[in-house]
C-alpha cells in the first residue's frame, strides 16, 4: 500500500504528502507539490512509498515499495533549455570576478545544494593553491547546514 508521497528538486526533498488508502485496492489519488522560488533550473523526481509486499504470489525482499517517475525538467530562467546544476554552476562561476572565496561563500548561498556543491566543486579546481586550505573551511561551514555538502566534503577529503 502506498503510503507517501514525496517530491524532490535537484535531489533535495522539497515536499511530501502522506496517502491514504483501501487495503488491496489501486491508489487512485492525484497528489499536488507548490514549487517556489526556483530561480534557476531544476528537475523534479517523484516518489511513491509504500509497504513491503509479504502476499505469497508477489513477496518482496525489502519491507517497503516504491514508484519513481523519470525527471520532469524545468526551464525556470526561461532561455528555452534545461541547464543542469553543473550547467548552472559553471555560468555563475564565471560570473564571480574576482573568484575569491567570501564571493564564493555569498554565491553558494543563494543557490540550492545540489548547484552550490557543483560551484564548489568548479571552485576547487579553479582556485589557487594558497586559497585551497580557506576553501576546506568553507566547506567545512556549509557542511554543517547542510547534508548534500557534508557528503561532498567526506569524498573531497577523500581526493
Amino acid at each position: 500500500m502506498a503510503r507517501k508521497a514525496v517530491a524532490y528538486l535537484n535531489g533535495i526533498k522539497v515536499s511530501e504528502q502522506e496517502l491514504t488508502m483501501a487495503a488491496k485496492t489501486a491508489l487512485a489519488t492525484n497528489v499536488t507539490f507548490k514549487i517556489t522560488g526556483l530561480a534557476h533550473d531544476g528537475y523534479v523526481v517523484c516518489v511513491a512509498y509504500g509497504d513491503g509486499v509479504k502476499d505469497a504470489s508477489w513477496k518482496t525482499a525489502a519491507d517497503y515499495t516504491l514508484a519513481v517517475t523519470n525527471p520532469i525538467f524545468i526551464d525556470a530562467d526561461g532561455d528555452g533549455k534545461y541547464s543542469s546544476p553543473h550547467e548552472t554552476a559553471v555560468a555563475l562561476l564565471q560570473k564571480i570576478n574576482p573568484l575569491t572565496l567570501e564571493n564564493l561563500e555569498k554565491a553558494v548561498a543563494e543557490v540550492d545544494a545540489a548547484t552550490g556543491v557543483q560551484m564548489m566543486a568548479e571552485a576547487r579546481a579553479r582556485l589557487a593553491p594558497a586559497q585551497l586550505e580557506s576553501w576546506g573551511q568553507l566547506l567545512e561551514k556549509l557542511s554543517e547546514k547542510s547534508d548534500w555538502f557534508l557528503a561532498y566534503r567526506s569524498g573531497a577529503q577523500a581526493k
